[in-house]
Order: C-alpha cells, then sequence, then structure tokens
C-alpha cells in the first residue's frame, strides 16, 4: 500500500516516464542506475535533476521514514517542496551530494573537450564512495555519456557492477549505440521522443502566447521543450531561426561547386561540435518542412512567408529524397560525436542533396 503524493515535476510532455519514477519515488523501488536516451532538448536532464531533487528534499526523507504506517488515502505535502534547505541548496547548485558529470572546457582553447574523461569518472567514483555526513542519497548525472572514452566507459562499469547504497547514476545521452552494451543492460533504459506540437503549444498559451505565436515557435522546436522555452524567453532568436532557414534553401540551389565552398566555409572557423550539430538540426526543420510541402500542408510550415521558396525548391528537386536526407543528417551528427572529420562529413552531405 502506498500513499498518495503530490509531485512538483513541471516538465512539459513525457507523462509515462513521469508516473513510471515517480511510482518509484512512492514505492521506494528506484533503480541505481538509470540510461536515459533519446534527441537532444527534449527533457532529459530537466527530468533527471527533478528526480534528483526529489530523493534530497527533506519531504522525502520524512515520507521514508513514516512510509510504513501511511495508508493510500494519507497524503503528502508535494515533493520536491522547494522550501526545505535540501531543495535550495540544490536550487543554487550547492547540494553537497549532486554531481554534474560531463565534457569540460579545454583552458587552451576555451572549448568544449572532444570526450568525458576516465580521470572525470574516477574523481566520481571517489565522491560516490564516500559516506554521506547526513546520510544522504548520493544523485549522479553524467551528460553527454555517448561521449565516455572506452577507457572512462570501463571504469564506470565497476561502479554499475559494483554499486554502493543510497547511489542514483543518471546517464543522459542522444546515441544510446555508443554506450557500452554492458552499461546499458545495467542500467534502466528509458526512451525520451520529442514531445507532441500540441502539447508545446498548449504550454506555450498557458505562458500568455498568443496562438500565432505559439504555433509558430511549437513547430521550431520540432519536439524540443527546452528549444520551446529558450524561443520563449527570447523571441529574437525565432528571427535567427529564420535567416538560417533562408541560407539552408539557398545551399539546396547550389551545385556541386558551390555545396563543398559552403562546407569549407562551415568549417573555417572551426566550430565546436555543439554548434555544427546545432546548425544541421537547423537543416533537418527545413527539410520538414518540405516534406510537409510535398504533402500539401502548408497549414502546419514553421515560417510561412517561406512557403513561396519552399515550393520552388520541391519542384527543382522532385527526385530528392528527403526522407533519405533527414537519416543522412542524424548520421552526420552521430559521426560528428564520434570525432570524424567534420569538413568530410559536411561535404559527403551536402554531396547528397
Amino acid at each position: 500500500m502506498s500513499a498518495q503524493v503530490e509531485f512538483a515535476w513541471p516538465l512539459i510532455g513525457h507523462e509515462k516516464i513521469k508516473k513510471f519514477l515517480q511510482a518509484g519515488v512512492v514505492e521506494r523501488r528506484l533503480a541505481q542506475t538509470y540510461l536515459f536516451y533519446g534527441p537532444e532538448k527534449v527533457g532529459k536532464t530537466t527530468l533527471a535533476k527533478y528526480l534528483a531533487k526529489t530523493v534530497f528534499c527533506a519531504s522525502f526523507a520524512e515520507y521514508n521514514k513514516l512510509s510504513n504506517i501511511l495508508t493510500d488515502s494519507a497524503s503528502l505535502s508535494k515533493l520536491p517542496c522547494g522550501t526545505c534547505e535540501s531543495c535550495q541548496q540544490f536550487d543554487r547548485g550547492i547540494y553537497p551530494e549532486f554531481y554534474l558529470v560531463e565534457r569540460e572546457i579545454n583552458e587552451k582553447t576555451e572549448e568544449l573537450r572532444q570526450n568525458i574523461t576516465i580521470n572525470q569518472v574516477r574523481e566520481l567514483q571517489n565522491k560516490l564512495n564516500k559516506r554521506s555526513f547526513s546520510d544522504s542519497y548520493k544523485v549522479a548525472i553524467i551528460r553527454g555519456a555517448e561521449t565516455l572514452t572506452k577507457e572512462a566507459s570501463n571504469a564506470l562499469l565497476k561502479t554499475l557492477e559494483e554499486p554502493t547504497p543510497k547511489t542514483i547514476l543518471i546517464l543522459l545521452t542522444t546515441a544510446r549505440e555508443i554506450i557500452l552494451e554492458t552499461i546499458q543492460s545495467r542500467s534502466q533504459n528509458l526512451q525520451f521522443l520529442p514531445v507532441t506540437r500540441k502539447e508545446i503549444e498548449a504550454y506555450l498559451i498557458s505562458k500568455g502566447l498568443a496562438r500565432s505565436q505559439a504555433d509558430e515557435i511549437a513547430s521550431l522546436a520540432q519536439g524540443r521543450p527546452t528549444i520551446a522555452l529558450k524561443y520563449l524567453e527570447n523571441q529574437d532568436i525565432v528571427k535567427e531561426q529564420l535567416v538560417e532557414s533562408e541560407k539552408w534553401l539557398e545551399l539546396l540551389a547550389q551545385n556541386n561547386q558551390g555545396k563543398l565552398k559552403a562546407a569549407e566555409k562551415i568549417v573555417q572557423g572551426k566550430p565546436s561540435i555543439d554548434s555544427l550539430i546545432k546548425g544541421l538540426t537547423s537543416f533537418s526543420i527545413v527539410l520538414r518542412d518540405l516534406l510537409l510541402v510535398q504533402a500539401g500542408q502548408l497549414d502546419l510550415i514553421t515560417f510561412r512567408e517561406l512557403i513561396p521558396v519552399m515550393q520552388q525548391s520541391v519542384k527543382e528537386k522532385m527526385d530528392l529524397d528527403l526522407t533519405k536526407l533527414l537519416q543522412r543528417i542524424e548520421q552526420a551528427k552521430v559521426q560528428l560525436k564520434q570525432n570524424v572529420n567534420a569538413r568530410l562529413i559536411l561535404e559527403n552531405l551536402f554531396l547528397n542533396i
């Protein structure tokens, strides 16, 4: 028998995953390792942090003490409460038993390193193995787990094989296929899919946005709530995306020489991997809109002002398999994360347009 608990997890979408994790909290059967996988910016980090904050919350500790005498009709304060010292420390980023591991900044180049290193994993292991002063849970999030080096992955595997009590490890990845199968098999795998356009639009309208604006941002977000929230905070980014879309449409009209020059121009400034992936995501938005033009669903186009240009592009590229090109873009993103030469990736991609 379990108590009724109100959860303060204001996440857009992913209702099934939220309910699954919340049931684990209520029934005290949380896994020690989770693998959250799915596209970038869909809410994996946000939900991982809600789970961490919940198990740190003083109300959760109290719930664990009282759960043996609570009944189904019992009701607790919301989790996390947001007001206790633990919640406040977590919100300020100073909770002592929470660890976020991700690629570090290279001090020489001031850019993100390509990988999460074995030293980072060993440092995390040392922290997790130390006893908590307050007998609190320890929670570690490894963001971008697909960038773990082989040595780091093998070191992490030892932690999964010999987990310490009251420890939760959450791996976040956009490319589960790169993660060691032995790590996958020792984790509770949860797949995050893109959130529906209607869910994102409804949320934006609830925040006071006009339906037309909410529709445009929801379309731009492409199922990624984090992107939608970013656009909501700064709508100038929407204008920047429009300019970016126009550039990608221009690329489609180029001959092979023009496409090679475009690839060269993109890599000239030595952009980061994240920047390149962001650009390819913008390209995907344009291609999905072209698919909508082909299907005659013009009311779903992201930027209505580009419809004439897109219609012309579809006429000129009737033989282009847009679905296959979208798949190639996703493959290119994976290759970029694997440190394959960026220029070669872009040239190969563009020449297949």
